[in-house]
């Protein structure tokens, strides 16, 4: 499954942070242009040093332009946010094309120095390492035998859903309802949102009455 690419620069020092964030700045290609006063009202609008704010706007990537917001937080300068410059939203195609050639051309030029790790994120959610193998391996028991028409409702396919639950309870894990919900709809190709949407909200309410159960 999809998601949003983190690009992440960790330092302990953030005046080396603030030199790499400047060469970023003054080496990026005159495509990607720094929007220096939005920076500067975002830096007044959170209260952090314009030193450690940026913004560029990028060229067209796949059909869209974004503001890229790079910002140091504490001991990381990261990709903060991409917003497209024209209203709606980025897909996570669209952004991590962009964040991907923000990489390209104005990151990997530079020399971020032997104390500063960079990362780039897949940009894929692996749900299993997210679950927990035991919990995903008796989710998809669930998923692959019961009728897809009724989901958890038949008395057999209720058994290996309570399984489910219980063990996603008692293993604390991070299975969210959006991501289970995505994992139908995505991995499943699952169809009946109605369907979906009552699965989802049982995983929820069945999670907190067990919660309420062993805290009671």
């Amino acid at each position: 499954m999809k998601t949003f690419k983190d690009l992440i620069i960790k330092n302990n020092s953030q005046t080396e942070l603030e030199d790499i964030l400047n060469k970023v700045i003054l080496s990026s290609p005159p495509e990607w242009i720094f929007l220096e006063e939005l920076a500067s009202d975002y830096s007044k609008n959170v209260s952090k040093p314009k030193e450690q704010i940026s913004c560029f706007e990028s060229p067209e990537i796949n059909g869209v332009k974004g503001y890229v917001w790079f910002v140091i937080w504490e001991n990381e300068l990261k990709v903060n946010n991409i917003v497209p410059t024209k209203s709606g939203s980025l897909s996570f195609d669209e952004y991590n094309g962009i964040l991907d050639e923000f990489y390209e051309k104005c990151i990997k030029p530079i020399t971020i120095g032997a104390d500063s790790s960079l990362t780039i994120s897949e940009g894929k959610f692996n749900i299993e390492i997210i679950a927990g193998t035991t919990v995903f391996e008796s989710l998809k028991k669930w998923e692959k035998s019961c009728n897809h028409s009724t989901g958890n409702t038949h008395p057999m396919d209720f058994e290996r859903w309570a399984n489910f639950l219980c063990i996603s309870f008692k293993e604390k894990s991070k299975l969210t309802p959006d991501l289970l919900q995505r994992w139908l709809f995505e991995a499943c190709d699952w169809n009946d949102d109605e369907l979906v949407s009552k699965i989802v909200i049982d995983y929820e309410y069945g999670i907190s009455i067990l919660e309420h159960y062993v805290n009671n």
